[in-house]
């Protein structure tokens, strides 16, 4: 008997695509373990100890859900041997649990429904270990925050702000770890504008804390937080936060995640300075900060 708890919702949709044998012969038993208050662990050590008991259990598949519960897929002769096992396991814990509901799929009869409640499950899955992975990332970005503010100085977050404001010339910020890109970028905009360096997430944060830029330049692939986090944390310390996202990786899903966050823009490498002064330029910040030069300019 193959049993399959690993991805077994993954698993199991695959193989309901690729089963190419008489199918009318091929049966499929749902039994909903996730509707009982039986400890997971008690339930299922009796469950297999009685499949094992089955003549030809070797033939079937059983697939055990993250949600617990339970597809198996059997010979049709095996039906009435499958349905006393499950029977069996009722009356052990009925006291506890009353009846498990389960259905019984015949696949040439069945196959599209069986397949959509296993999509179903599947997709399921998937979007709890999204939520997860988000929680987990949440964890990290909530962290980085807390560190920050315990080390901040009184009044720099409260008048970032305006700071920003009041300055007369802009500065832009570059996060990036890559010597050789942090220089570059750099020298190609310190004659127009006073840009700002940091070699990493942690660093790029304090130094936006202290000089309030009006440009953010900010590479995904930093060593110690990764540059989305990065972008988090700026955007809960600024909502305003002008940044633009540097990457060597020029693929969609880098693009779109950073995108969906709130960057104003991505700029894959190698950079070119028309680029840069481009996304410069469309600074809202920068923007005022010329509005009020210009003026001032044409008087003189």
């Amino acid at each position: 008997m193959i049993v399959i708890a690993k991805d077994a919702e993954q698993k199991f949709c695959e193989e309901l695509k690729g089963q190419k044998q008489d199918l009318s012969q091929i049966k499929c038993l749902h039994v909903q373990f996730s509707r009982t208050d039986v400890p997971q662990k008690e339930l299922f050590d009796e469950f297999l100890q009685l499949l094992e008991k089955i003549p030809e259990s070797f033939m079937a598949e059983v697939y055990i859900c993250a949600d617990q519960d339970v597809f198996i897929l059997m010979h049709a002769f095996m039906e009435e041997a499958f349905m006393e096992a499950i029977d069996t396991l009722e009356r052990k814990f009925g006291g506890k649990s009353g009846r498990f509901p389960k259905e019984l799929f015949i696949l040439d009869q069945h196959h599209k429904t069986l397949y959509t409640v296993a999509q179903k499950k599947y997709v399921e899955v998937q979007q709890r270990r999204m939520s997860a992975q988000d929680s987990a990332k949440k964890s990290t970005v909530d962290q980085t925050i807390e560190s920050i503010m315990k080390r901040l100085e009184v009044g720099m977050l409260d008048t970032l702000q305006r700071r920003r404001a009041d300055r007369r010339d802009p500065v832009v910020l570059v996060v990036e770890d890559d010597q050789l890109s942090r220089t570059l970028v750099s020298n190609t905009i310190r004659q127009s504008y006073q840009t700002v360096c940091a070699i990493n997430g942690e660093e790029g944060l304090n130094e936006f804390l202290e000089h309030a830029p009006d440009v953010v330049f900010l590479d995904i692939g930093l060593p110690d937080i990764n540059g989305h986090e990065v972008l988090e944390c700026l955007f809960q310390l600024d909502p305003n936060v002008y940044v633009i996202m540097f990457s060597g990786r020029k693929d969609k899903e880098n693009i779109m995640r950073a995108l969906r966050a709130g960057a104003q823009g991505f700029i894959g490498k190698p950079f070119t300075r028309d680029k840069l002064f481009e996304y410069i330029g469309r600074s809202d910040f920068v923007k005022k900060k010329k509005l009020k030069i210009e003026p001032t300019t044409q008087a003189v």
